[in-house]
């Protein structure tokens, strides 16, 4: 599947297969890093973006031996934004780890929160200014 998965991307039936396949055999840290490849490949693919939306929200609350499947998921983010401040799948990717799926232990004060997000996009505006406008 790993080999199909990189070079069908956009098909929906490897990433249904997959989804299947990670239910039975429960191994979500060894998805992200999949998910990861494959989107060295497309950053920003559509077809892999949701798929990892699909994975962190059905495997949410489960601690693994490496921690939590949420661990690390802010910094990813920030490693594709990075690379294109212009990844809208990022962006929306961002979005959804930090306001649409819950809030995570230490993440209570939303105000806080909503503080250092606005502080993020300002770093980037900043840092971009030239290439977004």
């Amino acid at each position: 599947m790993d080999e199909l998965g990189v070079k069908f991307l956009k098909n929906y039936q490897v990433w249904h297969h997959r989804r299947l396949l990670v239910t039975l055999t429960k191994t979500p840290r060894v998805e992200l890093a999949f998910i990861t490849k494959g989107l060295e490949v497309d950053e920003k693919n559509y077809h892999t973006w949701s798929y990892r939306q699909w994975l962190l929200a059905h495997f949410d609350g489960i601690t693994h031996d490496q921690g939590n499947i949420w661990d690390g998921e802010l910094d990813f983010v920030h490693v594709m934004l990075t690379k294109d401040v212009r990844n809208n799948s990022a962006w929306h990717h961002k979005f959804f780890v930090v306001w649409g799926c819950g809030v995570r232990e230490g993440e209570e004060d939303r105000l806080e929160v909503f503080r250092r997000e606005l502080m993020y996009v300002f770093f980037f505006l900043k840092k971009n200014n030239n290439d977004l406008f």
